[in-house]
């Protein structure tokens, strides 16, 4: 598997970063399950974050209380249900009892905007240890690539672009930056998802959830995502 044979280099080549002092957060379960099975990164702490940011209202403070209701209504869940899936998956990085920290997160949209939610959040907490990003293409796991991040601007970014749906005031790295305009260009009422579902409306949704997730692998959206998306354009068309 790509991302087993990935994760064993990069323990090779950075042994520093595998130690009981360092956290490494991936994005979502799926992926914290495959490090968990193969035992890799055996000596540090770790956590998953399995959240979608790309869709649904957010706010500020992330992870305050107020954040944790607003999502759970977004996802249509309970308090107590968003505790168990998103915030306990998260309880070593509230704990802070570590010196560095390492985020794995993809290039898509998805993954990108979930990544800047955490930056944002150790920024808004004030963290002074070193933080790295680990970004790679998915689903090959291919192009893995260590960046060291500096928690500066990331709080005003994720307040623009995730609450107020404005482009940011700040560049960070490309990849991130390249995400925010994708996502952004998402909140125009005529996007390119929109356009690409109203020319395949005739198709039934499993099959043009299929077509969108080969259409559009930038975004990396799941069938949640876009069965929504697609429910919301039909609204969309009768309403007017």
């Amino acid at each position: 598997m790509g991302l087993v044979v990935e994760i064993q280099r990069f323990e090779k080549i950075y042994p520093q970063l595998v130690n009981p002092e360092t956290l490494h957060v991936f994005n979502g379960q799926e992926m914290m399950q495959v490090v968990q099975e193969n035992n890799l990164l055996s000596k540090s702490l770790k956590a998953s974050f399995n959240e979608a940011m790309c869709t649904r209202a957010t706010s500020y403070p992330i992870f305050d209380e107020a954040f944790q209701e607003l999502r759970a209504k977004g996802h249509q869940s309970t308090s107590d249900q968003y505790q168990e899936i998103v915030i306990e998956h998260l309880r070593p990085l509230f704990e802070k009892s570590f010196a560095t920290i390492v985020l794995w997160f993809g290039e898509d949209v998805f993954c990108q905007l979930n990544l800047l939610t955490l930056l944002a959040f150790l920024e808004q907490e004030k963290l002074k240890i070193p933080v790295h990003v680990v970004t790679f293409d998915e689903p090959t796991y291919e192009k893995m690539t260590l960046h060291s991040v500096i928690l500066d601007g990331f709080q005003a970014t994720y307040c623009r672009v995730l609450i107020e749906k404005s482009p940011a005031n700040t560049c960070h790295f490309p990849i991130l930056d390249e995400a925010i305009e994708s996502y952004l260009a998402l909140q125009q009422k005529d996007n390119p998802f929109t356009r690409f579902i109203q020319v395949n409306q005739a198709l039934e949704v499993e099959a043009l959830v299929s077509k969108l997730m080969v259409k559009f692998p930038q975004y990396g959206y799941g069938d949640i995502q876009y069965e929504e998306l697609i429910q919301e354009v039909k609204n969309s068309a009768k309403d007017n």
